[in-house]
């Protein structure tokens, strides 16, 4: 493990983490059960982000039964960003957050089950480090992506090693571990409130999860561009973001000068102007392959980089103390993948939605994505609860490409996301699609605001 970290043993399991990273720890008097709460959750109905009052409660919920479908049922609408084990006798539960942002890699070997925050961690703790799937998906002539290269739907940058995604819980039961869906649950019905109703929920979600996921003692800071959900989050917590001296921050290649960064800047300088509120522009500049940096990002990271330049310009220019929040998530509710073909929902089609390159065609791609399905149990029907588009972007382009970049984005502050509760993200989806495709929500949002 890395010099430094804290260890300890409850339960027979063996734990090891950065004495930074917040651990909270419930366990009933004869140690045969436990909850265990990596990270930081949000409980919006006790309005509480007391750590160890929501440990309680997860205890509580685990006891209820022995299906796990009261502790599904209060995991599922927790906000924050965490890891959840509940161990309940020779049992565990793993969960992440909504968007599985602090990702959990996992393998079983003889020896045991391990599962960590980086794939790096894992593939060492299990002494198979090879990484030649990924490297064979990443360097495939076929595979061509102006903007970054990244891994299909659950894929780990180590063979040996799997990841948990969003909206699934991992089952441990001595040498074994099942990966199954939780969410939606068997006989989830959406409610679609109207979209004014919708419009007033996700508002007053956003301020609390701004009021209760946050050290107010520490620099805040949060990416601002041209889009529509940086409007959002700056005009429904604009009187919260005064109050703690919010840096709003953009960043801009000058020696590049892309068309759209340069237009998130100017955009993005006007709106923080116009709110009165402080901004930061980030030159971004190529990673320096001989940093310190650079050396300690190529030793958490092997196998997969997601954008190291961007991690290196954090690193450099924010307060190490700080908190950076990034506005990811809610693009599952206003619809990523637009085109709803119903020929394409199969492997193939999700091959297409991974990719637009010619590497769509590759069987291997196509093969992978079908053990995907099986995977995250998800249901590719016409008659799906949730379209399987809108959950293939959540719980693969979320559960990957973003939490990576999450992952990276930590070397240099603590990362907040206020979108990350299924109390935003499953009204917004449970809109009909033309009222997504038209952001209503939103429009309801900043017309509102702007009317007072």
């Amino acid at each position: 493990m890395p010099s430094g970290w804290e260890a300890l043993s409850i339960c027979g399991l063996e734990l090891w983490h950065d004495e930074r990273l917040p651990v909270e720890i419930c366990a009933s008097d004869d140690f045969d059960r436990a909850a265990i709460l990596i990270g930081k959750a949000i409980d919006s109905d006790l309005h509480s982000s007391d750590q160890s009052e929501i440990c309680r409660s997860l205890m509580e919920a685990a006891s209820r039964g022995s299906d796990f479908r009261a502790l599904d049922e209060y995991v599922t609408w927790l906000g924050g960003r965490f890891v959840i084990l509940v161990v309940n006798g020779e049992t565990m539960r793993l969960y992440g957050d909504a968007t599985a942002s602090r990702s959990c890699f996992w393998a079983v070997t003889k020896r045991g089950f391990v599962a960590s925050s980086h794939s790096t961690l894992t593939a060492r703790a299990i002494d198979v480090v090879a990484t030649d799937r990924s490297r064979l998906f990443l360097n495939h002539p076929d595979y061509k992506s102006p903007a970054g290269k990244w891994l299909p739907g659950a894929m780990a940058p180590h063979d040996a090693v799997s990841m948990l995604t969003a909206n699934c819980v991992l089952t441990v039961n001595k040498n074994e571990a099942k990966h199954s869906r939780f969410f939606p649950s068997e006989g989830y019905s959406p409610r679609k409130c109207d979209a004014i109703e919708t419009a007033r929920q996700v508002e007053d979600e956003l301020n609390r999860q701004l009021e209760l996921g946050i050290d107010k003692r520490k620099p805040f800071y949060f990416g601002l561009t041209a889009g529509w959900d940086s409007r959002v989050f700056l005009k429904a917590t604009l009187e919260r973001l005064r109050a703690l001296n919010a840096i709003a921050f953009t960043y801009h290649s000058f020696d590049k000068n892309p068309s759209h960064s340069r237009n998130d800047l100017i955009a993005a300088s006007r709106l923080a102007v116009d709110s009165d509120l402080r901004f930061l522009v980030m030159d971004l500049k190529p990673s320096d392959k001989s940093s310190r940096f650079r050396k300690a990002y190529a030793k958490t990271f092997t196998g997969w980089a997601r954008f190291p330049a961007l991690a290196e310009n954090f690193y450099n220019e924010l307060d190490h103390d700080g908190q950076v929040a990034i506005l990811l998530g809610p693009e599952v509710g206003t619809v990523f993948y637009r085109e709803r073909d119903p020929s394409l929902l199969n492997a193939r089609g999700l091959a297409a939605k991974f990719t637009q390159s010619p590497f769509a065609e590759n069987t291997e791609l196509v093969r992978y994505l079908d053990s995907y399905i099986n995977y995250t149990q998800l249901d590719m029907s016409e008659r799906a609860t949730f379209h399987p588009f809108d959950l293939f972007y959540w719980e693969s382009r979320l559960s990957s490409w973003a939490a990576g970049g999450y992952a990276e984005y930590e070397m240099a502050a603590d990362v907040i996301l206020p979108f990350n509760t299924r109390r935003i993200l499953v009204p917004m989806l449970e809109q009909s699609f033309d009222e997504r495709l038209s952001k209503r929500v939103y429009k309801i949002i900043l017309d509102k605001i702007d009317q007072q």
